[in-house]
C-alpha cells in the first residue's frame, strides 16, 4: 500500500532528528514515497532555518540515503521556500540550491510591512508584535496581508507542493483577532483555491500544528478544504513532520479528515509528476 509524506524537516534546520533517523523510521512506518524539504536558509530567522552553507552537505547527504534505500522507498531531495512579499526568495539564497532539488515545498511564514520582517507563524508574542508594529493594531490588514502573500506566492514561486495553506489562523483560532469567516476572508479562500486550479498546483492537509501546539490547528481549515474541493484543487498528505514520532502519529487522521472533507482522490508524488490514487484504497 502506498504511504507518504512530502513535507518533511531534519535538524539541518528546524527538526529534531537527523535524515538518516527520519528516514528510518518512515520506513519502519512503511513509507513508499518520502520527501525531505527542510526550511531554506534566513538571513533575518537564523535559529530555525537551514545554513546556506551547509546546502552541498544537505543535498549529498539525501543522495546518499537515496541510494542507500533504493529500490524500498522513493526519496526527494527537497526544500521549504519562504516567500517574501515583493521580494520573492530574496533573503534565502534560493537559486543557488534550486538546480540541485527535485523538490520545492512553498510558504509563507513571515509578514514584511513597511519593509520590516515578521514571524506569524511563531508564538502568541510573536504575532502580538508583527500585529501592533507592523500593522498599528489593525488584524484585519493583517491578515489580508498574509493571504496577498500567499497569493503572490503562488503565481511567483510555482512551486511542487503548497505548505499549509491557511497558517495564518494558528493564532486566531477562536477569532480573537479577525473574524475568520469575514466576506474578505471567504473571498480569500476562493481566490486562493482558483489560484492553484488555476496553475495545476497541489496543496497538502497538514496536522504538523495539531501534533505541536496541541490544538486544533489543521491546515487547510474546514472553510478552506470547502473551496479546494469546489475547485477540485489536487490535495496530498504533508505531514510537516519535525521528528520521527510525528511520521505515525496523525497520518492516518489526515487521511480520515480528507475523507470527511468529501475528497475522494489525492495525489503522490513520483518521480516529477503528481499520480492520483483513491482515497479509500489507502483508508
Amino acid at each position: 500500500m502506498l504511504k507518504f509524506s512530502f513535507h518533511n524537516h531534519t535538524y539541518y534546520s528546524d527538526g529534531e532528528n537527523s535524515p538518516e533517523e527520519m528516514i528510518a523510521a518512515a520506513g519502519k512506518a512503511g513509507y513508499t514515497h518520502y520527501a525531505f524539504t527542510d526550511h531554506i536558509y534566513s538571513e533575518v530567522f537564523e535559529d530555525w532555518t537551514m545554513d546556506y552553507r551547509k546546502y552541498d552537505e544537505y543535498v549529498q547527504r539525501i543522495e546518499k540515503i537515496k541510494k542507500d534505500c533504493e529500490g524500498a522507498i522513493k526519496i526527494y531531495t527537497g526544500i521549504e521556500a519562504d516567500w517574501y512579499k515583493n521580494h520573492a526568495t530574496h533573503f534565502s539564497r534560493f537559486e543557488q540550491l534550486r538546480p540541485k532539488l527535485d523538490f520545492v515545498v512553498g510558504a509563507v511564514h513571515v509578514l514584511m510591512p513597511c519593509n520590516d520582517i515578521y514571524l506569524i507563524d511563531g508564538s502568541a508574542a510573536e504575532y502580538e508584535l508583527c500585529l501592533h508594529n507592523g500593522y498599528a493594531g489593525d488584524a484585519d490588514a493583517m491578515a489580508a496581508d498574509y493571504y496577498e502573500t500567499y497569493l503572490q506566492m503562488i503565481e511567483g514561486l510555482k512551486p511542487d507542493l503548497l505548505a499549509h495553506v491557511d497558517i495564518m489562523r494558528k493564532n486566531n483560532l477562536d477569532g480573537v483577532y479577525y473574524d475568520n469567516n469575514a466576506p474578505f476572508i471567504r473571498q480569500y479562500r476562493k481566490q486562493i483555491a482558483e489560484a492553484i486550479k488555476a496553475y495545476d498546483l497541489v496543496t497538502e492537509i497538514n496536522g504538523g500544528g495539531n501534533y505541536r501546539y496541541k490544538n486544533d490547528v489543521w491546515y487547510p481549515s474546514d472553510a478552506m478544504f470547502e473551496e479546494l474541493l469546489k475547485c477540485e484543487v489536487k490535495m496530498t498528505v504533508g505531514l510537516d513532520a519535525h521528528s520521527v514520532d510525528m511520521l505515525t502519529s496523525y497520518y492516518d487522521a489526515s487521511l480520515l479528515k480528507l475523507a470527511k472533507a468529501g475528497f475522494k482522490v489525492i495525489y503522490y508524488y513520483e518521480d516529477g509528476e503528481w499520480l492520483p490514487i483513491k482515497l479509500n484504497e489507502l483508508i
